[in-house]
This record gives C-alpha cells, structure tokens and sequence, in this order.
C-alpha cells in the first residue's frame, strides 16, 4: 500500500513543478500558501474523524491505516511537495530577477558570458532545476514512506 501512495505522491508532484507553477503563475504563492493551511486543517480533522470511526463505529479496515501512519505520510508528503514547488519557483524567480536587471542596468555587458550565457538559456536552467528539485523531492518522498525505524 505504501508504494502506491509513493507512486500517487510522485505523480503529484511532477504535475506540481512542470504544469501546476505554469497555469498559476501570476498566483502562485496564494496557491501554495493556501495549500499549506489546507493541509494543515484537512489533517487535524481526517485524524479526528478516523479516530472516531475506530473508537465508536469499530471500522477495522480503517485501524491498519491509522496505526500504519498512512495519515502522517500523507501530511508529510504533501508538505514536501509544497515546499519543493515553493522552492522551485523562488528559484525560477531569482533566474527571472537576475536577467531583469542586467537588462535595465547592465546593457553595456550583456553580450558578455556569464550574463549572455544565463539569458540565452534561461528556459533550459529553468527546466533543469526544476528536474532537480524533482528528484530530491523524490527522495524526501521515499524517506517519507519507507523509513526504517
């Protein structure tokens, strides 16, 4: 079961960092910072809630996933993918700053690398950082599901 939530979370939150911070780009951080109360709030009340079905209603099949701590992977795991998209578009944002201003005080070196080098390939970096910050986030995502305690 844990490896399904891990592929879910994945999928996730590959939509996350390439389509998600594309679609809202203008509004992005309402989004995540939304998000985060959401996650916070939905959590508190799915442990209330399943914790009474199990005390009151004895919902066994509800026992394995509240003892097995899928509630606290699945917190824990949106968070990341949270803070990874909010990583990421800071960091598409310091690329954007970056060039902004070598291009209104700076014109003079513009044709020069390292500056000519990071205009040209902008949307390359981009796209590379954001494969990085997947694949960390991949890892926090396994450490988040398969931990050995």
């Amino acid at each position: 079961m844990k490896i399904v939530f891990y592929l879910c979370f994945i999928a996730l939150n590959f939509l996350s960092l390439f389509y998600i911070s594309n679609i809202y780009k203008d509004k992005i951080y309402k989004y995540y910072g939304v998000s985060i109360i959401l996650n916070i709030i939905l959590f508190f009340i799915l442990t209330i809630i399943i914790g009474m079905f199990i005390k009151y209603l004895h919902f066994s099949f509800l026992t394995n996933f509240y003892n097995d701590n899928y509630l606290v992977g699945i917190f824990i795991s949106l968070m990341i993918i949270i803070f990874i998209g909010i990583f990421n578009h800071l960091f598409h944002s310091m690329i954007d700053s970056v060039i902004n201003f070598h291009l209104k005080n700076n014109e003079a070196n513009i044709n020069k690398n390292p500056i000519k080098f990071l205009i040209e390939q902008q949307d390359k970096l981009k796209k590379i950082s954001s494969i990085i910050w997947f694949l960390g986030s991949a890892l926090m995502l396994y450490g988040a599901w398969f931990d050995k305690k």
